[in-house]
Formats: C-alpha cells, structure tokens, sequence
C-alpha cells in the first residue's frame, strides 16, 4: 500500500553470510552457526553431510553433530547394533554421553587457546572504536595513535584513562591489544599517500566500521565457542549425577524397586 513501511526479509543467513552480502551481523542470530574441526572419518558417513555438523548459536551441537560424535565415540564392535539409536537422536548411554561432552568441551577449549585475543580484548576493541566513532572521536583517535605509535607506557596511556578493562589486562594482553591498534594504525598510514586522512571523521570513520565489524564476527564467534563449554559443563554435571545416581540403584536394588513402585 502506498506510504506503508517496506520491510525487507533477509533469510535465514549466518552472521558470516550476512556480513558478506549486506554488511552486518546480528548480536544473537538463531540462524548463526560455526563449525569446528573434526576426526575425518566422523564427517564422511552417509547419513551426515558436513554442513549439517556444526554448533548453534546458543552453543549447542546441531541434531547430526551430536548422532556423529555418539556414534563415533562408541566401541566400534558396537556401533552396527546401538547406531539406529545415535541416528534417532536418543542417548547411547551416560557413558558415551559423558564422553561425547568431555571430547567438545576439549575441543572448544583448544580452539578458544588458539584464537590470538579474548573476549575480554575484543570487547575493550570494541569500546575503543566506538569512542573514536563519537561526535569528538577525532582528536581521540589521533592522541590514540599517536600513543600506540610513540610506545608510551601503560601508567601514561590514554587507554588508562578512559576504559576500565585497560587496568585489568595483565602487560602481554596490553601488547595484544595495541598491536591490532598499531597494525590499523600502520594499514591506513600506507593510505594517507593515497589521500586518506584519518584527521577527518568522514575518512576515518568507513575504516573504524570495517574494523568494528570484524571484531563484532569474531567475538560472536568466541562466544558460541564459550556456550558450547558452559553447555557441555553443564550436561556433564548432569551425567555424572545420573552415573551416581545408577551406582547406587545398582548398590541397593531394594531401593530401586521402590522407586519404580513409587512411579506406577
């Protein structure tokens, strides 16, 4: 209808794939999805192909994921008479449960140690942008640069004076941090000779932008990386629980037929 509001239905994109086609992420997006690496023969079984491993966006395996890692970590001489139970999407056992959570939380873990920054570091990179990005970033970013540039020590920065988390890095995250800067810093220097000035806001700020962006899609990244580790903490809590919880039943079947009296 003429003067109504046009809407526009992006589809059911990753962050990654709505960075690449329109330019921006979504800060929870229930279509996001990263993948990690896996053993070679758990991606080439039939019934999983290998855009379907991956975890969500909330941190959890996807349903083929975790049938791929139930099946795999089961006894091979097993495998052909407990698989149409991986398949289905139901527990193996809390044993091959347990196993399947201790082998991703490892193997997010490894990845997260492997990454070159934090959270914590993106987060502050990202107040940072957006202080240079204010209505009097400019000269922010000039003294920025020019400190990051010249060395200056951590007690006479102006990252100390203006952002809590500065305080709260230890000396090699510190160096992390105004390395990216110093890189940025160096990568638009190069520009200036090609008429770029990062004096005026209008040159600076489409650099600062791209910048942000990219420190926004790595951050969701490693934050479904850390989901995935308070997830699979969490259900291994819960196992072991219910492996406590058998042992006992086992220790005293007296016990365990009163509770299934109790149930009917």
């Amino acid at each position: 209808m003429q003067g109504e509001q046009v809407l526009l239905c992006y589809g059911q994109y990753t962050n990654l794939e709505l960075l690449e086609h329109y330019g921006f992420i979504l800060n929870d997006n229930p279509n996001d999805k990263i993948y990690i690496d896996l053993d070679d023969d758990m991606s080439t079984v039939k019934q999983w192909e290998r855009n379907h491993l991956y975890l969500q966006w909330d941190g959890k395996p996807s349903f083929s994921l975790l049938a791929a890692l139930r099946y795999h970590t089961a006894p091979p001489n097993l495998r052909k008479a407990i698989g149409h139970l991986a398949f289905s999407g139901l527990q193996i056992s809390v044993e091959n449960d347990t196993i399947v959570n201790k082998w991703l939380l490892e193997r997010c873990e490894n990845l997260i140690t492997k990454l070159p920054t934090t959270i914590e570091e993106d987060e502050l990179l990202q107040e940072i942008i957006n202080r240079c990005l204010d209505a009097d970033g400019n000269q922010f970013l000039l003294e920025l640069l020019q400190d990051v540039e010249m060395g200056k020590r951590d007690d006479n920065c102006i990252l100390l004076d203006t952002f809590p988390k500065w305080s709260r890095l230890c000396s090699k995250r510190r160096n992390i941090v105004t390395s990216e800067i110093r890189t940025f810093y160096k990568l638009h220097w190069l520009q200036t000779h090609k008429g770029m000035d990062l004096s005026h806001k209008s040159e600076a700020s489409p650099a600062l932008d791209r910048w942000k962006l990219a420190i926004q899609w790595r951050l969701r990244y490693k934050t479904i990386l850390h989901r995935c580790i308070l997830h699979c903490n969490d259900q291994l809590e819960h196992l072991c629980t219910a492996a406590d919880s058998g042992k006992q039943d086992q220790a005293n079947p007296t016990k365990r037929c009163g509770k299934l009296r109790s149930r009917r």
